[in-house]
């Protein structure tokens, strides 16, 4: 069977993909907004993290009710509920009754609403895709939320710049809209392992995490994902920092960060080739390498053509990373535990998400962009370094079995 032929997982993967179409927009969009509104870094910063700390506060509990609830009927609930915070912010600018707060209000339902949905929709994939295709399938995912990253941020500053930002808003809640009409023609059944509850909340999430503490290279996995999100969320506030310092325009800034899409793009379809040359010990210390030198070289980028290409390189090595752990994780979680597990290991790699956003505004006001690409810089380094010393993934580095099950 091959994966494009399976009629639900397309659906599935056309719902994710306007959500991430949307989140991508708004990543510049959000920031830009309340930079218009103070003119502070720091409070642009914000933003970012009142979008991803509800991930550090729920996603534990929400492991374990997606595996008890309807996955299917948790992702559309996500998706009405954007629609409706977007459209109702959109009707308040329309009127210019907008002002930084209520954007703030919903930075945090959006991030709310997001480790849901997020949550619901990687449990859901075991239960759309055979497990042989699983590999192809997370790294489809990924290529498809880089389509949307592509797409996203420079047609977000586009309509903004055109129809201003009740445009901008309409237009994210009418992608949200779509996700949701695309997620109720689903017809497969998204919790297939569903069972009476016979555990308390408590004990489910226990049991989840005592899975991930005695898998300890899906454990170390997770915990270098952190490490790289701490990165990944400074990115769009840095991009749009060091753009302005090169004199571009809103637009040109979006389609610089729409680079990030491409790289994600490339990176994630060049995800089973490079297991297949690499093995996946070797393939995952030498993306982190790659991706810290990539970092480092936005120190001294000279133009925003450079600035773009750079981004690219940096999301790409990120996504190539991000889809041989998700990958090895999905193969190796039973499936009556993937909501548990994966929340578990979610909330560790989210964790440091609304650090980095936050960092990077406060460290860019104060002390100047060149300081927080220092910081960052010497972060990736120091995650490439406890991957290449690690004693976890070293049997990997000669171990044919996961070469294959990876990159089949």
């Amino acid at each position: 069977m091959k994966l494009w032929h399976i009629r639900d997982y397309v659906f599935l993967l056309s719902a994710q993909t306007a959500s991430t179409l949307v989140g991508a927009g708004m990543n510049v969009i959000f920031p830009l907004l309340i930079l218009n509104f103070t003119g502070s870094l720091a409070a642009a910063g914000v933003a970012g993290v009142l979008r991803s700390a509800p991930y550090f506060f729920l996603s534990l509990p929400l492991g374990a009710l997606v595996d008890r609830w309807n996955r299917k009927h948790i992702m559309m609930a996500c998706q009405i509920g954007r629609f409706v915070a977007f459209f109702g912010l959109g009707v308040m600018a329309h009127y210019g009754a907008i002002n930084q707060w209520h954007i703030y209000f919903v930075c945090l339902i959006d991030g709310i609403l997001f480790v849901f949905f997020n949550i619901a929709e990687a449990a859901a994939l075991s239960s759309v895709v055979p497990r042989e295709l699983l590999p192809q399938a997370s790294s489809t995912n990924e290529a498809g939320f880089g389509t949307a990253m592509i797409i996203g941020p420079p047609a977000a500053t586009i309509v903004y710049q055109f129809w201003g930002i009740g445009g901008a808003l309409f237009a994210g809640g009418f992608c949200y809209l779509s996700s949701f009409i695309l997620l109720r023609i689903l017809k497969t059944e998204l919790n297939l392992s569903r069972q009476e509850v016979r555990q308390t909340l408590v004990e489910e999430i226990t049991e989840g995490i005592r899975w991930l503490t005695g898998a300890r290279l899906v454990l170390l996995l997770a915990c270098i994902m952190g490490g790289l999100n701490l990165i990944n969320a400074a990115m769009p506030l840095i991009a749009i920092t060091l753009g302005q310092n090169l004199g571009a325009s809103n637009a040109s800034i979006g389609t610089t960060v729409a680079c990030g899409g491409i790289g994600s793009v490339l990176g994630s379809l060049c995800g089973t080739r490079w297991l297949r040359l690499h093995g996946f010990g070797r393939g995952v210390v030498l993306t982190a390498w790659l991706h810290a030198a990539a970092f480092g070289a936005l120190i001294i980028v000279p133009s925003l053509l450079m600035l773009g290409l750079v981004y690219g390189l940096i999301i790409g090595f990120y996504s190539l990373y991000a889809v041989m752990q998700f990958a090895y994780r999905v193969k190796s979680v039973p499936e009556r535990l993937q909501g548990r597990v994966n929340s578990a290991c979610r909330l560790i790699a989210f964790s440091l998400y609304p650090l980095g956003s936050a960092l990077a505004g406060i460290v860019s006001e104060y002390w100047g962009v060149q300081v927080s690409l220092i910081i960052f810089t010497a972060v990736a380094v120091l995650l490439a370094c406890i991957l290449s010393l690690s004693r976890s993934l070293a049997p990997t580095w000669r171990e044919g079995s996961v070469r294959e099950s990876l990159a089949k």
